[in-house]
């Protein structure tokens, strides 16, 4: 079991690497860079302009941190087969989940320490902290993701998760912490942690079927966003009905002409992967310009933004290439070309139009003005000089 659990996770960090090639590429890498500085500048610039003791932000820490807790899962790379041909070995998984455990905690630790760093200034603007304390509440956070990571895999032997009440107990011993002493809070958080260490039910058993579909969503997680940068073949996607498009899409014309826009505004309605890429780089883009950027920052992020997503939503064209019906219908290919790019266009200004109103907020009505005009003409030109020539 030791040698398959290593194999694993050197084939799956081979295959990770390899998609972390296009997510950091050298245009990804240099957006992140102005972002990364953007928000770097506007965090120092805002700290200074707090009141002290503001003790709203002891109450967002406590909010911030308790979802903080869920990243990070506990990484199995359970398969189907495993099902059948692991079955006798299922008196050695409590092992081959305690390499598990160690294995998916690094990760999310980092991510804690990272983002508790980055609010210590907050927390300063409340009231002096001595270095104990910073030390008591940096390692309850460690302790607590620890304590998440134990209930995870009981979970795998138990029809119940209990994850609403780790959340609660681990909003409360934070506001503990945060309100009335680090030192009382740490001592309730190691409580947890011996009881969650020590109780162990043994007439539990492992739940394969559930085993394998947890691994298998958490890895769906992962694939899916490295789908907002290439394509995954690892991806599977979900098709909702969503009847409540039908009175839309009913009013569009059904000539020959209008074949493809009928089959890829179905496409897109009803395929999650688009609904779900549409509104997450929305509401990205939404969130990076009400940092309030420089002008120029808040124009070339709002098009970096919908660059990527009509890269990621490109695919689309070639939804209905083997589908042989489609191959009969009398329609043209330049009918196919003139429907995608009103696809693409329709996408833009739905895009354009809730990320000018920000940009409006933020800064003035015409830099509103120009970020819709150009988030427009860039659709214009990327499809004109490259996505209109592929096939």
């Amino acid at each position: 079991m030791d040698k398959l659990y290593q194999e694993r996770i050197r084939l799956q960090r081979k295959k990770m690497m390899r998609y972390l090639r296009y997510v950091f590429n050298d245009h990804i890498t240099a957006i992140l860079f102005i972002l990364f500085g953007g928000l770097a500048l506007y965090y120092a610039n805002w700290i200074k302009t707090l009141e002290k003791g503001n003790i709203a932000f002891l109450w967002l820490y406590v909010l911030l941190f308790t979802v903080l807790l869920s990243v990070g899962k506990l990484a199995t790379y359970l398969q189907r087969a495993d099902m059948v041909f692991l079955l006798p070995k299922t008196y050695e998984l409590p092992k081959y989940l305690q390499k598990a455990k160690k294995q998916s905690y690094a990760l999310p630790a980092v991510v804690l320490i990272l983002a508790f760093v980055a609010y210590l200034p907050l927390l300063f603007t409340v009231h002096s902290w001595s270095i104990v304390s910073l030390i008591l509440l940096g390692g309850q956070l460690l302790l607590l993701k620890a304590i998440d990571l134990i209930r995870q895999e009981k979970a795998l032997f138990s029809s119940k998760e209990h994850a609403v009440y780790y959340y609660l107990f681990a909003a409360i011993t934070l506001a503990i912490s945060v309100i009335v002493s680090p030192l009382f809070g740490f001592v309730a958080t190691i409580l947890l942690f011996a009881i969650q260490w020590a109780i162990k039910d043994k007439e539990a058993f492992f739940q394969w079927e559930k085993a394998v579909q947890y691994e298998e969503k958490r890895m769906q997680r992962i694939y899916r966003f490295f789908a907002l940068f290439t394509d995954v073949p690892d991806v599977t996607t979900k098709v909702k009905r969503r009847a409540y498009f039908d009175p839309w899409l009913n009013r569009m014309k059904k000539d020959a002409a209008h074949t493809y826009d009928y089959l890829y505004w179905r496409e897109l309605i009803r395929n999650n992967e688009y609904i779900g890429l549409f509104i997450r780089l929305t509401l990205i883009t939404l969130l990076f310009l009400w940092l309030r950027p420089s002008k120029g920052v808040l124009i070339i992020g709002a098009m970096a933004f919908l660059y990527l997503l009509l890269l990621q939503i490109q695919p689309i064209r070639h939804a209905f290439d083997y589908v042989l019906a489609i191959h009969l219908y009398p329609v043209k290919e330049k009918e196919q070309q003139a429907a995608l790019q009103r696809i693409y266009f329709w996408i833009s200004f739905a895009f354009a139009v809730p990320v000018a109103a920000m940009s409006w907020y933020v800064a003035d009505i015409a830099t509103a003005g120009i970020v819709f005009i150009l988030l427009l003409l860039e659709e214009v030109v990327l499809y004109r000089l490259s996505w209109k020539k592929k096939k």
